[in-house]
């Protein structure tokens, strides 16, 4: 079916290539240059339509329009005609031709043996011969900004990009890629390039507008548009709910409908808003029906894409009044190393009323940005009322520290270290949080006795350390995917702090964790010791809410502790390394599967949010289930569901059921595998049995006392 599609996808544009072939623009009066210039070691051709009226006396702005797979330049002036459009709106129309590659015997890529499919943009596909090679088409695109605006009067914050099927999806790579210098991108008959681009975060909200025909045979409309909506409504913060019109039919002989829909209110001025062809194929609307409706479906004569697509670019502005509330980005000096947060306020924010804070903190090879896309702690934050911050990790590579990168994705297999330190002799991650949290509390009301910070796999490893490396400052953490590290585990917290465990049964990653890293049994026993909890835990299972997800998710609650703070645990059987109620950000193969019966953000904030740092009362031990969840318990468990495996670990012996060592005065943890159910049954160790010592001794000297005071009389 894949390669049908490939076929399919390189035929079309070969039909596009051929029909263009010989026709000409329609004339205007201003100039039509062709280009070319070195770049990446390659020659790039490209040209541009400079408007009759340009004088260079005030700033223009600048469009770039991106051919199809197997178009050209020509052929794209053709489709769109921003030839007329641009010398009556007075701005310079930009056509660049993508390469044009022969793939090696060596390569991995098999291209269609058609005329036309080795030329194409490197819109990122892994199946893309021009991504294999490494071609460079962001940074070609990057350098043709630069020139333009070196030699013309180019309003940089008005810079815009448009495209046709490849072109399209490319520009949707430039969305992301370019968000800093793009004003806005428009794609006709393509979405996002691959479901991996998901994980990338563009540096800044952009306005988006697609194009797509609900009966295009090329590119279907259904593998397109809905991912790629459901990514701008979360990286714009647009409305989730869509103002919908019907467009009045201008030709009656045409059986085509346009619906619009606008996802409004976004962030900074942005916007997603999709124009959806009914009855439309893989066509430029208003151009021309390049190929027969039978290859590739009809064009619509009920709007001029063109024309639309800029009446929308002409609103749209890099310069926009940043607003006291949303997403934000800060960059600090901690210890002469340049690092880097994004924060986002709600916009119920008021500098007369404190409000909490949680960090959120990513996992290994991530980033701020893709911590806030995989937790969605920001609309949690918009609903609740709080602050959420995402910190980047320093970026390390052959022991050495680099400047924060512009590219933000995710990519668990490169060599570059994007991890949280616990113990560091150039990265101090500790300090880095301290002043974060100095920054905010100078810009803002900040509850400071309500700071929690949660982590995804190496981010939980360290929020477990700032619980407590700072105790005075973290009044509960949230730990998903991730337990402790020895290091921790050897330094006694001063603190009780309540912990909100969330870990997938089948996690690969935990499996294969090393020896320096904490069972989660283990990491339970560090919180109930420090908190001292010895009530009985309850057990519950969630209620499965979620259609075809084989996922349960098991709930262990020890209540009781020491400033009325609890420890949580959420097993999910059959969870994989990942967030509960986020995306599958890859495949289940290698991280398992995502749990979608369960919101982790919205659940560990439900358990934090009453957690605060002046919270000194006496342990409450209740045995109803009031906090906040909904959950079956466990018939079979009947809240004492770890008593089952009580002979199981008396057959493995105490020793080894503790798992751990003394070594050099720290306390090491021995790595085993575990099922997850071998939770403690209660937190009885050595402050009972201190207790119990003080209490015989006390007895003892009194009866001593009592004794000699019997013998003087």
């Amino acid at each position: 079916m894949k390669e049908f599609k490939r076929t399919f996808f390189v035929s079309a544009f070969f039909l596009i290539m051929i029909s263009f072939i010989g026709l000409s623009v329609q004339a205007a009066e201003g100039d039509l240059i062709k280009e070319s210039i070195q770049f990446d070691g390659m020659e790039r051709t490209y040209e541009y339509y400079l408007p009759s009226n340009y004088d260079g006396s005030k700033p223009t702005e600048l469009l770039f329009s991106f051919h199809g797979l197997g178009s050209d330049a020509e052929g794209q002036r053709s489709l769109t005609n921003f030839v007329n459009i641009a010398e009556k709106e007075g701005f310079i129309a930009v056509f660049p031709n993508a390469t044009t590659l022969e793939a090696g015997e060596d390569s991995s890529i098999t291209l269609p043996s058609l005329p036309g499919a080795e030329t194409q943009w490197n819109d990122g596909r892994v199946d893309s011969y021009q991504n294999e090679q490494g071609i460079d088409d962001v940074g070609f695109v990057s350098e043709l900004i630069d020139i333009f605006i070196n030699n013309y009067n180019i309003d940089e914050n008005r810079i815009y990009a448009t495209g046709m099927s490849n072109g399209a999806m490319f520009s949707q790579r430039l969305a992301i890629e370019l968000s800093d210098r793009l004003a806005a991108v428009a794609s006709v008959t393509g979405g996002l390039p691959s479901e991996e681009f998901g994980l990338k975060i563009p540096k800044r909200p952009i306005p988006v507008i697609m194009i797509m025909g609900e009966n295009d045979p090329i590119i279907p409309y259904h593998t397109a548009v809905p991912g790629t909506v459901m990514y701008w409504k979360h990286h714009n913060g647009t409305d989730d709910i869509a103002v919908r019109e019907t467009l009045p039919k201008v030709d009656e002989n045409d059986p085509t409908v346009i619906h619009k829909e606008i996802y409004g209110n976004g962030k900074i001025g942005s916007e997603l808003i999709l124009y959806r062809v009914e009855g439309g194929g893989h066509t430029w609307p208003g151009g021309p029906q390049y190929a027969p409706a039978e290859i590739i479906g009809l064009s619509s004569t009920q709007m001029n894409a063109s024309e639309v697509i800029w009446e929308h670019f002409k609103n749209y502005s890099l310069k926009v009044e940043e607003p006291s509330t949303g997403l934000k980005k800060v960059e600090l000096e901690v210890d002469g190393l340049k690092r880097t947060f994004d924060y986002y306020v709600p916009s119920s924010y008021q500098e007369n009323k404190s409000v909490p804070l949680l960090l959120s903190f990513h996992g290994a090879g991530s980033s701020g940005a893709g911590q806030m896309y995989l937790s969605r702690f920001d609309e949690v934050a918009e609903r609740e009322g709080f602050i959420a911050v995402f910190p980047d990790s320093s970026i390390m590579k052959d022991g050495e520290v680099l400047s924060p990168e512009d590219d933000s994705s995710f990519d668990p297999d490169s060599s570059i270290d994007k991890s949280w330190k616990i113990i560091h002799d150039r990265v101090d991650d500790v300090a880095f949080t301290d002043a974060i949290l100095n920054y905010l509390e100078d810009n803002y009301n900040i509850d400071t006795n309500r700071v929690y910070a949660t982590g995804m796999s190496s981010g939980a490893l360290f929020s477990s350390h700032l619980a407590v490396m700072l105790p005075d400052r973290i009044a509960g953490i949230g730990l998903v995917t991730g337990q402790m590290t020895t290091d921790t585990a050897s330094i006694t917290a001063e603190r009780p702090k309540t912990v909100v465990m969330v870990m997938g049964e089948d996690d690969p990653i935990y499996k294969a964790r090393p020896a320096i890293f904490l069972s989660n049994e283990e990491t339970i026993k560090y919180w109930l010791n420090t908190n001292r909890i010895t009530t009985e835990p309850q057990v519950s299972y969630l209620p499965q809410i979620a259609e075809n997800d084989p996922t349960k998710i098991r709930r262990t609650v020890y209540r009781g502790g020491k400033d009325n703070t609890e420890v949580i645990y959420y097993l999910v059987e059959g969870g994989g390394h990942t967030w509960p109620g986020g995306p599958q950000y890859l495949p289940p193969e290698r991280i398992g599967l995502t749990s979608q019966h369960m919101n982790a953000s919205e659940v560990i904030w439900g358990h934090l949010k009453e957690r605060s740092l002046d919270e000194v009362t006496d342990p409450i031990v209740d045995d109803d289930d009031d906090d906040g969840d909904t959950g079956q318990v466990d018939d079979k468990d009947n809240g004492k569901g770890d008593e089952k495996d009580k002979s199981e670990d008396d057959e493995k012996g105490e020793d080894e059921d503790e798992g751990k060592r003394v070594n050099e005065g720290k306390v090491k943890f021995e790595s085993k595998e575990s099922d997850g159910k071998n939770l403690p049954k209660t937190a009885t160790n050595m402050y009972t049995f201190v207790f119990i010592g003080a209490l015989l001794t006390i007895m003892a000297v009194a009866i001593v006392i009592f004794r000699r005071k019997r013998a003087i009389e």
